[in-house]
């Protein structure tokens, strides 16, 4: 039984989707098992999801944004309630989100 709902934004999936296709185009075999550790990795969210730490956007963005390290991409979601919004999948090498400015008057 399942304690959380896992919700994968659109933009997380997009994400994960361009990465399994990167790696896909030089190594397919590991890009199959990358998948399939990115996929339980998020499921692994529906038990426990306060266990892993803020992340560095949580400051900026004024929300309780956790991260799950998976390999070398940091899987960024927020929990509300009983369900797990993950909002993007960012490789490491990629700076922390920061909130957008709004538009000069």
């Amino acid at each position: 039984m399942r304690s959380y709902e896992v919700i994968v934004q659109p933009r997380a999936d997009r994400e994960i989707r361009h990465a399994h296709r990167c790696l896909a185009s030089t190594a397919p075999a590991a890009a199959e098992r990358w998948l399939n550790g990115v996929s339980n990795a998020v499921l692994s969210l529906e038990e426990m999801p306060h266990r892993c730490p803020l992340a560095p956007e949580a400051e900026h963005v004024g929300k309780r944004v956790r991260q799950l390290v998976y390999d070398r991409y940091r899987i960024l979601y927020i929990v509300t309630g009983r369900h797990v919004r993950v909002l993007t999948v960012r490789h490491m090498s990629r700076p922390p989100l920061r909130r957008r400015k709004p538009p000069p008057d």
